[in-house]
């Protein structure tokens, strides 16, 4: 019976979004239960828009974001002001197009959070946010006044050395 529960709790946390190779060696209820507690603390992870008013890199973010609506089922709709004049003179938030601010919001102890898109147009890797949990991100626009879709915004949470990945896909807006 303890074995099929452990099992049973396994099939959860998977379905949690954990991984198996996460707790493949755990053989006790207990121990599982934290397991799940600890991918449950993951899931809790949410973003909004920050603060109109903030200046993130020298730029209030009012000049490129309206806001960020959550759709649910891990979407999202930024509401962004298309850039056709650059804002930055250079890094990978230069030249024109649009920009996203997000705020993460996660109320309990992590190791770290790393957000990035997928795919990044400046092809950067999922970078750790540190203690303002603001991030701020160039969308992918091949063409004037359009951004690449699916688009997807990655967050990493470390928990106590076991990564926890999270998505949120990126819905067009005004």
């Amino acid at each position: 019976m303890k074995t099929k529960t452990v099992n049973a709790l396994k099939d959860l946390y998977i379905a949690q979004g954990g991984s198996l190779s996460d707790v493949i060696t755990i053989n006790t209820i207990p121990d599982m239960i934290e397991s799940l507690s600890t991918v449950s603390l993951a899931n809790s992870v949410s973003i909004e828009a920050p603060d109109s008013d903030l200046e993130v890199f020298g730029v209030k973010v009012s000049q490129f974001q309206y806001s960020i609506m959550p759709l649910g089922n891990n979407n999202i709709m930024p509401m962004l002001i298309y850039l056709d004049e650059a804002l930055w003179e250079s890094g990978p938030l230069a030249g024109t197009g649009y920009v996203m601010a997000i705020k993460v919001n996660a109320n309990f102890k992590f190791d770290t959070i790393k957000v990035g898109l997928v795919p990044s147009a400046s092809g950067m890797e999922p970078v750790a946010l540190d203690e303002d949990m603001i991030a701020v991100f160039k969308l992918q626009t091949p063409e004037v006044g359009e951004f690449v879709f699916p688009q997807k915004l990655k967050i990493i949470i470390t928990i106590d050395g076991i990564d926890y990945e999270k998505n949120y896909t990126i819905r067009k807006g005004a």
